[in-house]
């Protein structure tokens, strides 16, 4: 499921919403953003518009009066200032229009959104939402160690503020894989990666074997070979047809004859 219906899901699960906006939520969580949109078009209120405009923005094919017409909608409901859930959905959208959905994205702009969102509202499932994004944009480009350390401070805060866990999840990962690219810092990036491994059971199972995986290789780098042993063998017991399986075990016995 995309972001769009991701977020459609979301709404559609809120307490109360009225019949037909629900009805146009669940079309946008199953894809059918064009009908949606059509739905939402025919309603009132900031539900209404808000839902058009995340339409818009899923509808294909994209056009510039569509992305203008969902900008258009997103900015009117947050100028209102009521600083209720659709407030805050139209902070995200608004926020990912100028990252990605824009015919121009300016990805300053929507990283200067997403942060703002995040320290206004961490913690509401809508702002939790902007974590990940947020973190590509901070952790993805190369950036030198100490401006890289900065970041990681002030992004700490915020993520422990988050409360949505596939949230704070995915940014974890994005974190962790940006501080292997850095060095690569195995130090950095392994207690990321046990957080990960904690909840290995939420993770889909290719992610979960490549979390598992790297905690045992992390924790070998840094000479912790008790965790390395443990890693790789449970690697191996949980994942014990992945290609890599027959390769852990050795690596533990390995690391135990040593």
């Amino acid at each position: 499921m995309g972001s769009m219906g991701m977020l459609g899901a979301a709404a559609a699960g809120m307490a109360g919403p009225a019949v037909e906006q629900a009805e146009a939520w669940r079309r946008l969580a199953a894809g059918e953003a064009a009908a949606a949109a059509a739905d939402f078009a025919r309603g009132e209120g900031r539900e209404a518009r808000v839902g058009r405009a995340a339409a818009l923005l899923a509808a294909q094919p994209r056009t510039a009066a569509t992305l203008e017409r969902a900008r258009t909608l997103l900015e009117g409901v947050v100028e209102e200032q009521l600083h209720d859930d659709w407030a805050v959905m139209a902070e995200y959208l608004l926020a990912r229009w100028h990252q990605a959905h824009a015919l121009q994205p300016d990805p300053a702009e929507g990283e200067r959104r997403l942060l703002a969102l995040l320290e206004a509202r961490a913690g509401h499932p809508w702002a939790d939402a902007a974590a990940p994004k947020l973190a590509i944009a901070w952790f993805a480009a190369e950036r030198d160690a100490a401006e890289f350390a900065r970041r990681e401070e002030r992004f700490a805060e915020i993520l422990e503020r988050v409360r949505d866990p596939a949230a704070r999840r995915d940014a974890r990962l994005v974190w962790a894989d940006a501080a292997l690219r850095l060095g690569p810092d195995h130090a950095r990036a392994l207690p990321h990666f046990r957080a990960l491994a904690e909840e290995a059971e939420a993770l889909r199972p290719s992610l979960r074997a490549r979390v598992l995986f790297q905690v045992a290789e992390s924790a070998a780098a840094l000479g912790l070979g008790e965790e390395a042993v443990e890693g790789w063998r449970r690697f191996a017991r949980e994942f014990p047809h992945d290609a890599r399986a027959g390769e852990a075990r050795r690596r533990a016995e390995e690391m135990i004859s040593r």
